[in-house]
């Protein structure tokens, strides 16, 4: 069927008989047809298979006849689609597209959306690929095609179907292909010492016509090139690649296009690991550390299939003015072995596998603990170390470009609660272990990995030392600084006397375990929970044993407020503090250590002036940790409520135990502490703090014991969120009435290994409870109801009024939020101390409070002459003026003050953004978590100066570039708390500019001729352009010139497009509008001619042409002895006797007019002329005018 659609003829072509199935095809296969497919041609044809093989024989030559039995295809080689279709085939070389170009152009260039530009363009009219004729025209020059290409096809020669036009740039392309038979392409990701080393055995060279480009930006040699990657560095990890051609991770092509063996482009792509700083899901903006100069990134402007997240690491190549955004692939491991040399292949090996170093770009410094990979700093405290957790950061070619340490084992801070060593037999089998507030606020107990430990604490300690004298010496400092209560009787005992002579950095007597206890180090784990010391960095202890080589070891010089973002010290030292700072609290107070944990200036305590702290820094004197001689904010500890013992082996017992979430679970401690913890049945069935080593082994805190936050009793609920516990089963002794939110279990009928059923609290009944309260004891975190008392009566909690603050006999307490706060209430009057005062008048009770107090509570009362508490319900009653209460009596009035609360500090939800441009208007949204009133004080810092520049609203207009934050006051019964807002970094605005016409529009034109524009701007941006008529874009007209077919009035717009301005990314400029119209059609009465017919020895004189119409262009005469052919020129001064003349004068339309058609001037005639032939051709009208001479 394909062949005779071809024009095959089955009998002549002798495609019939017997075999005619192999007959046919042979020659199916010998024309093309099967070209691809990839199935034997007996098999059955697929959907996709049949496509194939109509596609291929639309590429194949039509037969036009046969002769002799031969098939003659046509002469101009035509094809179906050519012959059928009007479809032509066209090659060249792509050098732009929208994605990138190779047009002698920095790699921030692209053409417009839609647009290929391709050279070296050849047009087959109707021959396709199967036709070897080779008859094309080349076409000079560059050509913009409408159609969409990728980066991969650039420097290499395409195949393109369209259907041709006049113009060819506006051919209609059905279809684009690599032509893989002109291209020889060869591309590495590998190191490469030579080009030629690399070309070897390809056949391909380079010469001095080779362009080179770097992210499709071009360099000017191989040299620039590789200086552009890097290739040059004098330090850091680029030195191993020094000199070389390529370098791992980089990805080079080289590109011959035509076959020659000559390349003619080498293109290099190098990524960049770098972070996500920042993210606007509403200005659609993501902003890429080291790109765009830190600034804000339309998410149109980057290609990614990447959900990006704030915080991610991503692999960038910017290039065609878009961001081309990826994920890096990680590899979890330790490292097994690595090869540093220069001179041999360098490598890292882990879980087996061998990875290379890669030599991308790295700007992701930014993002936590991640370091920049150099396999020259493997095996030491700069790098990758043995013996822990990485994850390994690929590039897209799987090499490695940086390492952070895993979630296992994560480069962090940690608080030492508690230290020790056992030293074992020899000198080589110490062992110890380490309990420490992690910086989540947990506790955790830990076995040490002894060997690296002291290996990094002698590294620091002893930096000039050789590693094995630092391995020794920290074998020493690292038992002196844990501590042990076993005498250590081996050579590395920490006795003063160390291996390097050098003095011990504790004392010369062995420390008792416990020691490190308020130090803050900085450490690892491996997959096995086993924690290495990194570092130590510091405490606050004094004394001769002190060891703090923290950069900032001093006492505050002012005091530190929950938000401030700096902490000053000294004269004028100050130290830097983010959301990501880890704030740790270490002191001592009556013998008791308190200790807590916040991450973030927003969540760290106020600390007084003149406390002592150390601080580590980075850069920018930002702190990563920093710990205060302080209680701050307290650790909050797990529990665990053991349900009883399930089996001891080993020296092991293991218990029952529900978690704070319900959860069943196991817990194993050691047979002795288990002896000593539980004495009998009632230790059972009550809440343990407890933490868990690397080992699984469980070290449990008793409840009641210092730290813990244990409370058993009867628990009542006043209301949903608020629970009154008795010490008592009558009711009659409250302890105290905390807020719960959740986390409350029933374990009354629960078995081991089963987890707990929700609980609730009631109203109507107590019920025995184990609750776990917060730090401060004010929430419950978990509690376990055991049993409910049934029958006994629940004290009536009447409603009263309460207002806002804390009522007492001597004196008023503020408090910062009522919000189910206690409010104690005593009774001073004693019944005997007056006959006049009645029973009814010493009772302060509820009823009392109804009618004194506003808002709402509950109250509970105690007994005549005692104590009444009283719970706030209403989170934020209003109070207009101070209240007294008190009970009447024939002595007067005893009164209670009550003192307003602090108003709570604003809270802002949407802050400033960290950058903006003058002109712009800054904005906050704060709310007053209290119904207080917000009012704003908008300050400028600039010069070290800060001042005042507005206030009383929550926007403020910068006019000039600075540093802007805004302070959010909440006033609230004359009281205030404040909020500062986020520092936004304002630039001085700087617009695109404005593109200026060097080539402009005529006020007037007409149909038919081209207009054209050209317009430049000042700033190096992009330059586009859009066609108008009467105020309507014209569809795809984006050139600098337009040919009018209608009447109206045209104009362009030129845009320059600067991605890189912070201010307006376009500017626009519009030419002069162009009135186009019809142009005249000359006729008769247009122009006149005037012609001195040839007479004997006349002078020969020009024609002559009048009128507005036209120009006479040039005249020639010719001479001929008989009037008929042939005809020589003639240029004599004089005409002759017996001589026929003939003048051919040309004829050009002036500006606005128009040539009609040949036929529109057949009749003219001209005086004395015997004929008159006249012509038009390109707006030229030619009158061929013959005379035969007079006076002969």
């Amino acid at each position: 069927m394909l062949l005779v659609a071809a024009g095959y003829d089955a009998q002549l072509a002798g495609l019939t008989g017997a075999d005619w199935a192999i007959k046919t095809a042979s020659l199916a296969s010998t024309l093309g047809i099967f070209d691809n497919l990839s199935v034997a041609t007996s098999d059955p044809l697929t959907r996709d298979n049949a496509a194939l093989l109509i596609y291929n024989a639309l590429d194949i030559e039509m037969i036009q006849k046969y002769e002799n039995g031969y098939a003659i295809a046509f002469t101009d080689h035509r094809t179906l689609l050519s012959a059928k279709y009007g479809v032509y085939k066209i090659e060249g070389v792509v050098v732009s597209n929208e994605e990138a170009a190779l047009n002698n152009t920095d790699s921030d260039f692209a053409s417009a959306k839609g647009k290929t530009t391709m050279e070296n363009v050849k047009v087959y009219a109707s021959t396709t690929s199967n036709t070897t004729t080779g008859e094309y025209e080349e076409v000079k020059g560059q050509v913009v095609f409408n159609v969409s290409t990728t980066a991969d096809m650039l420097g290499k020669t395409v195949t393109m179907y369209a259907k041709k036009t006049t113009v060819l740039s506006n051919s209609t392309v059905l279809g684009v292909y690599l032509d893989d038979a002109s291209n020889v392409v060869k591309t590495t990701a590998d190191t490469q010492d030579t080009m030629k080393d690399f070309l070897k055995g390809t056949g391909l060279s380079t010469d001095k016509d080779t362009a080179y480009y770097v992210n499709y930006g071009v360099m000017d040699s191989e040299a620039d090139a590789t200086k552009a990657l890097g290739f040059d560095a004098k330090t850091g990890r680029f030195t191993n690649v020094n000199g070389k051609t390529n370098a791992y991770g980089v990805e080079m092509t080289a590109i011959d296009n035509d076959g020659d063996g000559i390349v003619e482009y080498v293109l290099y792509l190098q990524e960049t690991l770098t972070q996500v700083i920042a993210k606007s899901d509403s200005k659609e903006t993501t902003t890429l550390n080291a790109f765009n100069k830190n600034k804000a990134i339309d998410n149109e402007n980057i290609v990614t299939d990447a959900n990006l997240s704030e915080g991610d690491l991503v692999l960038v190549a910017s290039y065609g003015g878009k961001y081309h955004v990826s994920t890096p692939n990680v590899v979890t491991g330790q490292m097994e072995s690595y090869s540093s040399s220069k001179t041999k292949e360098q490598t890292i090996t882990v879980g087996g596998t061998e990875y290379h170093p890669s030599y991308i770009l790295f700007a992701a410094d930014a993002a936590d603990n991640t370091y920049e990979f150099n396999v020259l700093d493997c095996g030491t405290k700069d790098g990758v170390d043995f013996d822990i957790d990485y994850d390994f950061i690929l590039d897209s070619n799987d090499n490695v470009i940086a390492y952070r340490p895993s979630s296992k084992g994560v480069g962090d801070y940690a608080l030492i609660l508690d230290s020790g060593y056992d030293p074992g037999r020899t000198n080589s089998n110490p062992t110890g272990e380490v309990k420490v507030l992690l910086a989540d606020g947990t506790e955790k107990l830990y076995t040490l990995n002894f060997d690296a430990s002291a290996q990094n604490v002698g590294e620091q300690l002893f930096p000039k030392l050789t590693s094995s004298q630092q391995k020794d010496n920290g074998i020493e400092e690292l038992k002196g600084f844990l501590g042990s209560s076993v005498q250590d009787n081996t050579t590395t005992k920490p006795d003063g006397k160390l291996p390097s002579g050098d003095a011990a950095k504790y004392s010369s007597a062995q420390h008792q375990s416990g020691f490190a206890a308020g130090y803050v180090i900085e450490y690892s784990l491996n997959d096995k929970d086993v924690l290495t010391i990194k570092s130590i960095v510091g405490t606050n202890a004094t004394g001769a044993d002190r060891y703090s080589p923290a950069d900032v070891d001093s006492t505050l010089a002012a005091d530190y407020d929950t938000g401030a973002a700096r902490i000053k010290y000294g004269t004028s030292g100050q130290v830097a503090v983010d959301k990501n700072t880890v704030a740790f609290y270490f002191t001592t107070v009556n013998g008791e250590d308190k200790y807590g944990v916040a991450i973030g200036y927003d969540k760290m305590s106020n600390v007084d002036k003149n406390t002592a702290f150390v601080a580590q820094t980075t850069k920018a004197n930002l702190t990563d940790v920093v710990l205060f001689d302080a209680e701050g904010v307290a650790a909050e500890k797990d529990y665990a409520y053991v349900l009883g013992r399930t089996s001891s082996s080993s020296g092991y017992v293991t218990l029952n135990v529900l978690l704070m979430d319900g959860t069943a679970s196991t817990l194993k401690l050691t047979k002795s502490d288990y002896d000593s913890l539980f004495k009998g049945n009632s230790d059972f069935e009550t809440a343990y703090a407890y933490t868990v080593n690397g080992e699984g082994v469980a070290d449990l805190t008793a409840p009641g014991s210092s730290g813990t936050h244990v409370l058993t009793g009867y628990a009542v609920k006043l209301n949903d969120g608020t629970v009154a516990v008795y010490s008592d089963k009558k009711l009659t002794k409250l302890v105290d009435s905390y807020s719960y939110d959740k986390n409350i279990w029933n374990v009354e009928d629960v078995s081991a290994g089963t987890n707990a059923p929700a609980g609730a609290f009631s109203t109507g009944v107590a019920k025995e409870t184990v609750l776990v309260l917060d730090a401060d004891e004010n929430t419950v975190r978990a509690a376990y109801i055991k049993s409910v008392l049934d029958g006994t009566e629940v004290p009536d909690h009447g409603t009263g009024s309460l207002s806002d603050g804390v009522i007492s006999t001597s004196n008023e307490t503020m408090i910062s939020d009522i919000s189910n706060q206690t409010i104690t209430l005593t009774n001073d009057m004693a019944a005997s101390t007056s006959s006049s005062v009645t029973t009814a008048q010493n009772k302060l009770t509820a009823d009392v409070l109804v009618n004194a107090l506003q808002g709402n509570v509950k109250g509970v009362y105690e007994e005549v002459f005692g104590t009444y508490k009283l719970v706030a319900t209403n989170p934020y009653p209003v109070v207009t003026s101070a209240m007294y209460v008190g009970v009447d009596t024939n002595k007067g009035m005893v009164y209670y003050k009550i003192a307003f609360a602090n108003p709570k500090a604003p809270v802002i939800t949407t802050d400033l953004t960290t950058t903006a441009v003058t002109g712009t208007e800054l904005k906050v949204v704060a709310n007053a978590p209290d119904k207080g009133t917000l009012s704003y004080e908008w300050h400028k810092v600039s010069g070290g100066s800060d001042s005042v520049v507005g206030s009383g609203s929550a926007t403020y207009t910068a006019s000039d570039a600075g540093e802007y934050y805004v302070v959010v006051t909440n006033t609230r019964n004359s009281l205030t708390a404040t909020t500062k807002s986020a520092t936004c970094n304002v630039g001085t605005k700087v617009d695109a500019a404005k593109p200026t016409f060097d080539t402009d529009l005529k006020s007037t034109g007409y149909i038919g001729d081209k207009l054209t524009v050209k317009a430049s701007v000042t700033d190096k941006g992009t330059v586009s352009y859009q066609w108008y008529k009467d105020g309507m874009p014209l569809s795809g007209e984006t050139g600098e010139s337009y040919t009018p077919t209608e009447a109206g009035k045209y104009y362009v717009i030129a845009t320059n497009t600067k991605d890189d301005v912070n201010g307006n990314k376009t500017a626009q400029t519009k030419s002069t509008e162009c009135t186009v119209s019809a142009k005249t059609t000359i006729t008769n009465g247009n122009a006149s001619l005037t012609i001195t017919a040839p007479a004997k020895d006349a002078t020969v004189t020009d024609s002559k042409v009048t009128g507005t119409g036209v120009t006479q262009k040039s005249i020639t005469w010719e001479n001929s002895a008989t009037g008929n052919d042939p005809w020589s020129n003639f240029s004599d001064a004089n005409f002759a006797a017996t001589t026929y003349y003939r003048a051919t004068v040309v004829l050009t339309a002036n500006e606005g007019y128009v040539f009609g058609d040949t036929a529109s001037y057949s009749s003219l005639t001209v005086t004395n002329a015997q004929t008159v032939k006249a012509s038009v051709s390109n707006n030229e009208l030619t009158l061929v005018l013959t005379f035969a001479v007079t006076g002969s």
